[in-house]
């Protein structure tokens, strides 16, 4: 017995490995002449961008690499991107907010 792989709606079969429709992102370590993919597929840059951070963090040896990649075109995501994005999610995320629960206040 043979399994049926379900088609996509134009007719090409997509496996596990192939990136999604949108747009993508990956997250990959420099290794000797070549790279190894640490994350595939982040489908928000920001998010992307957020990974390797916290995996930049965690690497005690060379930090500097690991880099972007844009899955579509094959492109490097250059640094100071990922670093504006990455000003941007800190700036957000300690932005007070517009209006407070009744039941909260807010600090000085």
């Amino acid at each position: 017995m043979s399994r049926r792989v379900p088609s996509q709606p134009n007719g090409m079969r997509r496996n596990r490995y192939s990136p999604p429709s949108g747009p993508s992102y990956s997250v990959y370590a420099r290794f000797r002449n070549g790279r190894i993919a640490l994350a595939r597929h982040f489908a928000s840059l920001a998010t992307a961008a957020a990974f390797l951070d916290r995996a930049r963090a965690d690497r005690f040896h060379d930090p500097d690499g690991l880099y972007l990649v844009d899955d579509h075109s094959g492109a490097d995501v250059s640094p100071a991107m990922v670093t504006a994005l990455l000003r941007a999610a800190v700036t957000e995320s300690c932005a007070v907010p517009r209006h407070a629960h009744p039941g909260h206040q807010l600090l000085p």
